[in-house]
């Protein structure tokens, strides 16, 4: 019989009570023995169990005393305890020594020691290098600022006590950290307070930076700070030069709202001989879905550098044009949260550079505020509408620096860019088709599809519509997050379409109800009708309302059914006429200087 061994007594106790058990159930067991057995096997479980209790208690009790130790700054060394600052010096010495920098900016306690013994290397060598301390944390011992524990503010604060001493100035993000710096190192700190949580300067705080830099390099070495922001420096990438074609490829992106940007680019392909197009769009979670040749996660756009890098590489490897929408950044936030610096690396790389807008980026809500009777953004103390203002107060200037062509989707931009172009939005006629003769039922069919309520005037929608659908007079039907390939069956079953009461224009959906052989009825300024027949000929068949008549319009309507049905019926051939993507083509061919051909060999 082969010999068990066991971990302890415990273990071989227990394994010879199973033993024992196995032997009573087989019947070779003897009786006499049955008590011993149950009462062994009875105090086997109470000893595991004891042992197991105690283990818990044991296991409990070192957690605790590890917390208590993070959060303790006794014995704390920032050599040990932050490894992070070795890694930073790691990856960043060298590239420093590479440099040679004429100054050396440290912000935040990891990049003390990196800029410290960079200088020193380079005074060795025979350089003076100055280099300054931002700090960027409150390293007190009440901060409220960080979420950081008491041992990890203690090792930050040994890093700062090491090394700040040494640099040449020492700033601060605000009042209460320059003065704790203050006393604990026995000298001035400056106070440049960013702009807002991304670090942005307002002019006053980049002044004072300035001011710094001129003291450490010497004024003959710093000039007067430009009136562009300082995020507007960057560095450019250097890449090899793209291989010549007679083909251009033209990019499209980062919006595609109402999948306007493929049915530009598929304008394009269809009016320029060899052009290629691609379309990048940015998924935000919208259950409304439209086609592109790349759709990227909204998290990957804003912070996957990578993906980034990627995108970068292939867009000026590849692009000959490039049609920028919104305002936005076509290779993510690599360059910044605008369009500026993106459209300045690809101009560097030879490609031609436009933008598009859409409406909210370029529409100035005060100014249209003061124009517009029924403007959504008459309440200016409205969350939205202060939001909607900080974005085009934030890129107003950089569109007006941008040198290159504009264009803007409805005519009422022009309004705010007058020199840019209007490129007609573009629907697939074979694909909107009229349905069964409008105003043939007794109650026709009335739909309301705002994409945002506030910009379509929806309330003043349903306040004009209440008491005709209390009398009976009409059936009205408000309608939502439809996806894109089943709103040409959801357009033909309705008689009237009502579009937009508040902006002054007209848009993709109106065209396409347009398309569809339905009665369009909008708000459409005289200036917005004015431009579109001085630029086709056409007028633009959009029964006019405003909230304030929308009511008693409707109720003519389903009066006079013969004035209804002749509206509806001039929408195909209006459309086919002006957003069958011609139009749209030519706009972009000029803007981008690409050959245009014939419209009857494009067809």
């Amino acid at each position: 019989m082969r010999r068990l061994v066991h971990r302890d007594k415990a273990e071989a106790g227990a394994v010879r009570a199973r033993l024992d058990i196995l032997a009573l159930r087989a019947g070779n067991g003897r009786n006499a023995w049955n008590g011993v057995i149950v009462a062994t096997r009875s105090l086997v479980r109470v000893r595991r169990l004891g042992r197991r209790v105690v283990d818990a208690a044991r296991r409990r009790s070192w957690r605790r005393f590890d917390r208590l130790v993070a959060r303790s700054a006794i014995g704390a060394s920032w050599r040990r305890d932050l490894p992070e600052a070795n890694d930073h010096e790691l990856a960043l010495g060298p590239e420093l020594d590479r440099l040679a920098p004429d100054v050396i900016h440290a912000r935040g306690p990891l990049a003390l020691g990196v800029a410290a013994r960079a200088t020193a290397r380079a005074r060795l060598q025979g350089r003076e290098v100055p280099w300054l301390y931002d700090a960027t944390e409150d390293l007190g011992p009440t901060s409220s600022r960080t979420a950081a524990s008491a041992r990890k503010i203690a090792v930050g604060r040994q890093l700062e006590d090491e090394y700040a001493g040494h640099a040449w100035r020492v700033l601060a993000d605000d009042r209460t950290v320059a003065n704790r710096l203050e006393d604990r190192l026995g000298r001035r700190v400056d106070v440049v307070e960013p702009l807002d949580g991304q670090g942005r300067l307002d002019r006053t705080a980049a002044e004072t930076l300035a001011a710094v830099y001129r003291d450490l390099l010497g004024p003959d070495r710093v000039g007067a700070m430009p009136d562009s922001a300082l995020t507007d420096t960057f560095e450019r990438p250097v890449l090899p030069p793209r291989p010549a074609s007679s083909a251009p490829l033209v990019g499209f992106g980062p919006a595609n709202m109402a999948g306007q940007a493929w049915a530009w680019a598929k304008a394009l392909e269809r009016h320029v001989a060899g052009a290629r197009t691609e379309v990048l769009m940015v998924d935000r979670g919208s259950p409304l879905g439209f086609p592109a040749d790349e759709l990227v996660p909204a998290a990957t756009y804003a912070r996957d550098v990578s993906w980034q890098l990627r995108t970068r590489d292939r867009v000026l490897g590849t692009w000959s044009h490039a049609v920028l929408e919104a305002g936005r950044p076509i290779m993510g936030t690599l360059y910044g949260q605008t369009f500026a610096n993106d459209a300045r690396v690809m101009a560097d790389a030879g490609i031609r550079v436009g933008l598009v807008f859409h409406g909210s980026e370029l529409r100035d809500p005060r100014h249209h505020a003061q124009r517009h009777r029924w403007s959504p953004f008459l309440d200016h103390t409205d969350p939205w509408v202060a939001k909607v203002q900080a974005a085009v107060d934030l890129i107003r200037p950089q569109i007006d620096e941008f040198s290159g062509p504009c264009l803007v989707s409805t005519p009422d931009l022009l309004e705010y860019l007058p020199r840019a172009q209007w490129i007609p939005v573009v629907v697939d006629v074979a694909s909107w088709t009229p349905g069964p003769r409008v105003m043939e039922r007794a109650v026709p069919v009335v739909i309301h599809a705002p994409s945002r309520a506030a910009i379509k005037g929806s309330t003043h929608v349903e306040k004009a519509v209440g008491p005709l659908v209390d009398a009976g007079i009409i059936d009205y039907r408000r309608i939502s997050a439809v996806r894109p390939d089943r709103m040409p069956t959801v357009l033909r079953e309705a008689d009237v379409v009502l579009d937009q009461f508040a902006i002054g224009s007209y848009g993709v959906l109106a065209v396409q109800a347009m398309a569809a052989g339905t009665v369009v009825v909008g708000d459409v300024t005289d200036d917005v009708r004015r431009h579109v027949r001085d630029a086709t000929g056409m007028i633009v068949p959009i029964v006019q309302a405003t909230p304030e008549t929308l009511t008693s319009v409707l109720r003519d309507l389903a009066g006079d059914v013969e004035t209804a049905r002749r509206s509806a019926q001039a929408g195909p051939d209006f459309v086919a006429a002006v957003h069958d993507g011609a139009l749209a083509a030519a706009a972009l061919a000029r803007a981008l200087e690409l050959p245009l051909r014939p419209r009857a060999e494009a067809g």
